[in-house]
């Protein structure tokens, strides 16, 4: 495992380096130099900027743009199609997307004030009209959560789905609500560990409007497997996959999809 995230991390230097404009500032921002923050970021060949926070903003724009991992484990999204981003953070995923697909409709859910004001920013600045954005959580059922962190980065923040009220309290809307009433061609989620919420506790029938889904799975929240995951989407009529990250013995992707 050592050698593997060791490899994946050198050949992560050249995409950084090459395929984002001002090498001297993903350098610096890798380095810890002061940034002023956020800092604009544009992604060579894509024609897309993007406002960051630092190295960790950065590395999701290399995994999710460049690398583009939803596509490698999930689908490669079609124009017209109509998707929800659950867990949209910086916008990575929904602006990349909404760009090359411009029929294609995206709503994109994200409750962390400091990254939702940078997926509307980001949105913003590539000129995107069929991307909606909503500043909240999507649980099983409606209330309020109260963030804690996942990990050190801002990234890497998770709404306590059932939390409380006042200060740090962030709105959470229902999954049906999320989905709407329309069909969903695809549905992306990245939520650091709500997706055992989202699949386990929802309502069975609101997946019949789902068609395809691909989400990031977090190992061990709760108590909770991927395999729990697997098996639910699997009674919901999905045909599913899964693949553990070669770097990270406690991520992975899901996809799943009806014949």
């Amino acid at each position: 495992m050592l050698g593997r995230r060791l490899a994946y991390y050198l050949r992560s230097i050249v995409p950084l380096l090459t395929r984002m404009d001002s090498p001297l500032t993903v350098l610096k921002a890798f380095l810890r130099w002061p940034l002023a923050a956020p800092f604009p970021i544009r992604l060579r060949g894509l024609g897309l900027t993007f406002k960051v926070r630092g190295a960790m903003d950065l590395w999701v724009l290399k995994e999710v743009c460049l690398d583009r991992e939803y596509e490698r484990f999930g689908f490669v999204p079609q124009d017209g199609w109509q998707m929800v981003d659950i867990g949209a953070g910086l916008g990575d995923w929904a602006v990349s997307v909404a760009a090359r697909c411009p029929q294609a409709r995206i709503r994109a859910y994200e409750p962390f004030p400091e990254s939702y004001a940078l997926l509307v920013e980001n949105v913003r600045l590539n000129r995107l009209e069929n991307v909606r954005t909503f500043p909240a959580g999507v649980g099983s059922c409606a209330g309020t959560a109260l963030l804690e962190a996942a990990g050190r980065e801002a990234v890497m923040v998770k709404a306590r789905v059932r939390g409380g009220e006042g200060a740090g309290g962030v709105p959470v809307i229902a999954l049906s609500e999320a989905l709407g009433s329309a069909p969903c061609d695809l549905l992306k989620m990245d939520c650091e560990g709500c997706e055992y919420e989202l699949v386990l506790h929802s309502d069975p029938a609101l997946w019949s409007a789902v068609r395809r889904a691909c989400l990031e799975y977090h190992e061990g929240v709760g108590g909770h497997s991927h395999g729990e995951v697997v098996a639910a989407l699997r009674e919901r009529g999905f045909q599913v996959e899964a693949f553990p990250r070669q770097t990270h013995a406690d991520t992975g992707f899901i996809r799943a999809w009806k014949q």
